[in-house]
């Protein structure tokens, strides 16, 4: 089982992503509230294939940029879209409900290509690797196991470590066309430098070089000279 979250971390906040709704300074109804296009719940659809194992917020309207906390007590926020956009993209399947929400809390770029997963295997290939944010992956592992209560923490973990290694190899390819150019340039670069090389390697020659009929002439001018 996943262990409760320390109490100590109360307090602090986990900002998420960008929110994903539309712009809430419009549509709004009379004296400041919103219109029901603007409110969002869960799918009548999707209630009744997952049924109550979402946020319970999630069942009722609000406001699509309201902060929820994911599990209380950890204050770990996401707010009302995402979760709800991570459930309608999973559906019923808890292990694409864990890829989308650790991929709504943690930029793959930036912070997934960077991590070692969960910390509990060390990094042979880069030790400057840290785990993801502790608090931020057991507030996810633990939504996702009252989602899910058949869902092992080891594939969980197992989940996270792989999200990490593939955000890496995405990083990477995402690099290629970029050195690729690069050495484009570099050779380039090296095929004019020697061609400038040679050009000034064949002037030099030329400057340096003599003609032997010049020399001849050079020749009976001083013998010329001698005898007057």
């Amino acid at each position: 089982m996943i262990p409760n979250i320390p109490s100590s971390v109360v307090g602090e906040r986990v900002e998420a992503l960008p929110d994903l709704a539309p712009d809430s300074g419009g549509g709004r109804g009379g004296r400041g509230g919103r219109s029901r296009q603007d409110l969002a719940s869960l799918p009548a659809e999707l209630i009744s294939q997952i049924g109550n194992r979402c946020h319970p917020k999630l069942y009722e309207e609000g406001d699509p940029a309201e902060k929820l906390e994911l599990v209380s007590g950890t204050s770990v926020f996401i707010s009302r879209a995402q979760l709800m956009n991570c459930h309608v993209s999973a559906g019923t399947r808890h292990k694409v409900l864990l890829r989308r929400l650790l991929a709504a809390f943690f930029d793959r770029s930036v912070t997934l290509a960077n991590s070692c997963g969960t910390g509990i295997r060390s990094s042979t290939n880069d030790p400057s690797r840290k785990p993801l944010d502790n608090r931020v992956l057991h507030a996810v592992k633990f939504y996702c196991q009252n989602f899910a209560p058949s869902f092992k923490e080891s594939e969980m973990n197992a989940i996270a470590a792989d999200m990490c290694t593939n955000a890496r190899r995405v990083v990477r390819k995402s690099w290629i066309p970029k050195l690729k150019l690069l050495m484009a340039d570099s050779d380039a670069y090296s095929a004019f430098l020697a061609d400038s090389v040679k050009m000034e390697a064949d002037a030099l020659g030329a400057e340096q070089g003599f003609d032997p009929a010049s020399l001849e002439a050079v020749a009976a001018a001083a013998a010329a000279g001698r005898q007057q």
